[in-house]
C-alpha cells in the first residue's frame, strides 16, 4: 500500500468497522507506520505501533487490555513477521496475525498467521482482511 494513499483513504474511511479494538502495527517504515495508524485510528481502532518484532512483544505484554489484532511485515529487524506470530503464540496470547509482504509465502505460513496479504495491496483488501480476521476466533 502506498503511504500517501492510505492517508488520502483514511478520512473517506471515518466512521467504520472499528469498535475501539487494539491493533499493533508491527512496520519498520516510518511513512508506512504513520499512514497504517492515521487508516486504523479514522476506522475506530486504538492503535498501537512497533518497528521491531521484539518492540512488539514488549507491546503485548504491557498492554493490560490485550491486542485484538497484530498486523506485520514480514521482512523485520531481528525477527520475521511469522516469527513474531509464532513467539506470541508460544507465550499464550492467542491474537490473530496478518502478515504483509512482498514476496508471496515460501509454504506454509503456520496456524499463528491469520492471514498474509502480498504487497502492494489495497486499502480495501487490508480492511477485508482485518474484519475477517477480527470476527474469527484467534489462533490456538
Amino acid at each position: 500500500m502506498d503511504p500517501e494513499k492510505a492517508r488520502r483513504a483514511a478520512p473517506a474511511a471515518g466512521g467504520g468497522p472499528g469498535g475501539g479494538e487494539t491493533i499493533l502495527l508491527v512496520e519498520d517504515n516510518r511513512d508506512l507506520a504513520e499512514a497504517y495508524a492515521a487508516l486504523f485510528a479514522c476506522l475506530g481502532y486504538r492503535v498501537l505501533t512497533a518497528a521491531s518484532a521484539e518492540e512488539a512483544l514488549e507491546a503485548t505484554a504491557r498492554e493490560a487490555g490485550g491486542v485484538a489484532l497484530v498486523i506485520t511485515d514480514l521482512t523485520l529487524p531481528g525477527m520475521s513477521g511469522t516469527d513474531l506470530g509464532q513467539a506470541l503464540r508460544a507465550r499464550g496470547e492467542a491474537v490473530p496475525v496478518i502478515v504483509l509482504s512482498g514476496y508471496p509465502p515460501a509454504g506454509a505460513a503456520g496456524d499463528a498467521i491469520a492471514a498474509w496479504l502480498q504487497k502492494p495491496l489495497e486499502v480495501e483488501e487490508l480492511l477485508a482482511a482485518v474484519r475477517r480476521a477480527l470476527k474469527r476466533p484467534a489462533p490456538r
